[in-house]
């Protein structure tokens, strides 16, 4: 089927978001459509390539986030309801877990409520829940002295099991899956497993982090012997090899890496939560300008948490809204947004503060012009993916803090008032002094059709970093805290930059590839496989038994549909039938391709039909008429004359008469079964002109009879058939008596 491509914009969260979709534009010369009609994926002299980012969010992405049933209700006190919502959260924490992990939901209803201390959630299942974050939803007023809103956080850290292996690869590619370890017999499928690189001064040295200096002393970058880890699962061991369930987003050179080189351990992490949610209401705070340093109102933090996703959440002057820590993993936060009604002047704090892995932001805002925050930032060490999907900040966008993240993805992203004294719009970049010595924040990671005033995408010594389909100025800098001597750092690479690629998504368009079209359905993203697809699906029936030559089955029929999308489609969502007529069958949808219809009742059934795609493209309706008749005609026969006198030995004109009648397909046919006398043939012809296999009803008998008998019986069969195939008899004699008396 067609590809279009389909730009998105993600708007203030006030109005509605929606999709312009074009004809297939340009395509990346690192991401690209096959002839298979897949991505595929061009990889540098070493085998890097951009990493598959779609198991970033909740379940690992393209799960729909669940619906929890209320266990406590709450309405607004008038006072301070903070002791009133933990009890709440407390009561339901210690309920017991379901079958899907969840104990139940606290939810506030309508109105506005006060908190003045921070909320906690620390127990797995639970879901804090309001009723909608508009004006007439409910709406939490924090009080008193500045504080967090949640936190929602387990306990303990991950904790490494049995021994460890030792990557034997001299180098792993940016984006692999897979490689191979000194002795994998300690690791099975399935098993949650910390792959640890530690730093050393060497790969320090490549970057140029070793010369960092601010006021004339040393900064430090991140410390040599330090420790950055990925929380991975093994999805395959084939000897030695080990395959992850998610790419790994850095390259891993051996001469940078060793000694010690990278360690594979299982871990276990018993005090880590998960299926926690939090949905449906807005937060309040009061608006003030104080340094990043003192204490503020701040939003929601999360740490030893898997599983879990924040939702239709607003957020009003908070700072340092939300902060996702490097233990949290599979976290989506979805249509929440940020407003700032108060700018804040001197260092910004950040309203997404992202670390962890596999975290999506999905539709999520941050409104305010010259607002003084960061919109989203990551922190030190963090091993994605991250995605920012359909992000949109009114100030500034997307810029990794500091100390090395790798596998980010900005993806559709609008940043329409970023500054070049910012350098974002994204950047990925070498922020050299800044801070305490931020360095190098950003490796392996793409912005993919953003529009922003400015980018700054910089080449990493040994790693890169990408700018697919983006429209904004290009800013070439040097390191902050160099000389203006200094030479330009190296810029990323600027692929089809001024004009958007295909897919208008890679996020989603990986995530189509990996799960399907309804992990795409699921996230709330169907039009996205509009944009793919424009044509419907087509079914074909088939009818067992086959019916006759007249169009008629006389045994109970099965229909069996099966439709097809054509190459490059997103597959068949459902077929939808109905039937009327003889037999009724209410409209009926079944998920799939491929469905059977029984038709047991007579007469003439006509059964409507059609298939609908992934794209919701749906087929014109076809008709199909079942013809079905199980009872057999009534076939009725008779002879004039049924009796031959005198018995004079004369052939004798004889015309017999068959009628077929059906009520439901009608009559088709009758044919001459048998002829026989009860007497033997005289030799010279008794029955003559009457053919079986025939339609014969006129002949001659002769008109004779031994003497010695009660008279000469000739008898006659008949088979009709209506013209559905059933078939009944008849039988009809001529006398040829022995006298007239009898």
């Amino acid at each position: 089927m067609k590809r279009v491509w389909l730009y998105f914009c993600s708007l203030v969260a006030a109005l509605p978001f929606f999709f312009a979709i074009a004809a297939m534009g340009q395509t990346s010369n690192w991401v690209f459509w096959g002839d298979d009609h897949r991505l595929h994926y061009a990889q540098d002299a070493s085998g890097n390539r951009i990493m598959d980012f779609s198991s970033a969010g909740y379940k690992g992405g393209g799960v729909a986030l669940p619906n929890v049933t209320p266990q406590v209700r709450l309405t607004p006190s008038g006072g301070d309801d903070t002791v009133a919502i933990q009890a709440a959260i407390d009561t339901v924490s210690t309920s017991p877990l379901d079958a899907n992990g969840f104990r139940g939901a606290v939810q506030l209803s309508a109105g506005i409520f006060s908190v003045s201390s921070t909320l906690n959630i620390t127990a797995s299942g639970v879901v804090l829940q309001g009723a909608g974050s508009g004006a007439d939803g409910t709406v939490i007023n924090m009080t008193g002295d500045p504080f967090l809103f949640l936190r929602i956080s387990g306990t303990g850290s991950a904790q490494t099991v049995g021994s460890s292996a030792l990557i034997t690869d001299a180098y792993v590619p940016a984006g692999a899956t897979s490689f191979t370890v000194n002795d994998a017999s300690g690791f099975s499928v399935g098993d949650a497993i910390i792959i640890r690189r530690t730093v050393t001064a060497d790969w320090i040295h490549l970057l140029g982090m070793d010369t960092l200096v601010r006021s004339g002393a040393p900064q430090t970058w991140i410390s040599a012997g330090s420790t950055v880890t990925a929380d991975r699962l093994i999805a395959a061991i084939d000897g030695n090899r080990i395959t992850l369930d998610v790419p790994y987003p850095d390259n891993l050179d051996s001469q940078f890496v060793s000694p010690p080189g990278i360690s594979v351990a299982k871990y276990t992490f018993p005090g880590r939560i998960s299926q926690v949610g939090v949905e449906g209401f807005s937060v309040v705070a009061a608006p003030q300008n104080v340094d990043i340093t003192q204490p503020q109102f701040e939003g929601l933090s999360v740490s030893a948490v898997i599983d879990s996703w924040v939702r239709n959440l607003v957020f009003q002057d908070t700072q340092n809204t939300t902060t996702v820590s490097g233990n949290v993993k599979q976290m989506t936060f979805d249509k929440v947004t940020v407003k700032h009604v108060a700018a804040h002047t001197g260092d910004g704090p950040a309203d997404f503060a992202v670390s962890g892995t596999e975290v999506l932001l999905n539709n999520c805002s941050v409104l305010g012009v010259n607002n003084g925050v960061w919109p989203a930032v990551t922190q030190s060490r963090v091993t994605g993916p991250v995605v920012l999907l359909n992000f949109y900040a009114e100030d500034r966008g997307f810029a990794p803090h500091q100390r090395w993240a790798t596998g980010l993805l900005c993806d559709g992203c609008r940043f329409p008032d970023s500054k070049t004294s910012d350098k974002a719009g994204v950047a990925y970049s070498n922020r050299g002094n800044l801070g305490s010595g931020q360095g190098w924040d950003a490796g392996w990671s793409v912005a993919w059709n953003v529009t922003a005033q400015t980018f700054t995408i910089q080449q990493p010594p040994g790693s890169q970093n990408f700018c697919i389909g983006c429209i904004g100025q290009i800013l070439t800098q040097r390191r902050p805290g160099d000389p203006s001597s200094a030479p330009l750092l190296a810029n990323g690479i600027y692929d089809s930059y001024g004009t958007p690629v295909s897919p208008s998504s890679l996020y989603l368009e990986q995530l189509y590839e990996r799960k399907g079209p309804q992990a795409v359905i699921d996230i709330g993203y169907a039009e996205y496989l509009r944009s793919l697809d424009s044509v419907a699906a087509v079914t074909m029936a088939s009818v067992s038994p086959t019916p006759n030559g007249n169009g008629w089955n006389n045994s109970n029929v099965t229909i069996r549909l099966r439709a097809t999308d054509n190459a490059g489609g997103t597959g068949v969502q459902r077929i939808t039938y109905s039937a009327s007529g003889a037999q009724n069958i209410a409209a009926t949808s079944v998920a799939g391709a491929s469905t059977s219809i029984p038709i047991t009742a007579e007469g003439v059934t006509t059964v409507t039909f059609f298939a609908t795609d992934f794209a919701g493209n749906t087929e014109l309706p076809k008709t199909l008429d079942i013809r079905l008749d199980k009872t057999p005609p009534t076939v009725t026969c008779s002879a004039k004359p049924n009796v031959l006198w005198p018995p004079d030995g004369q052939l004798a004109p004889v015309s017999l008469s068959v009628s077929v009648a059906d009520a439901i397909s009608g009559a088709d046919s009758f044919q001459l079964a048998s002829d026989a006398s009860n007497e033997p043939d005289s030799g010279a012809g008794d029955i003559q002109g009457f053919t079986t296999g025939t339609e014969a009803v006129h002949g001659l008998l002769r008109a004779e009879r031994l003497g010695t008998g009660r008279g000469r019986i000739y008898t006659f069969a008949y088979n009709g058939t209506d013209r559905a195939g059933n078939s009944a008899n008849c039988s009809t004699s001529v006398i040829v008596p022995h006298d007239q008396g009898q």
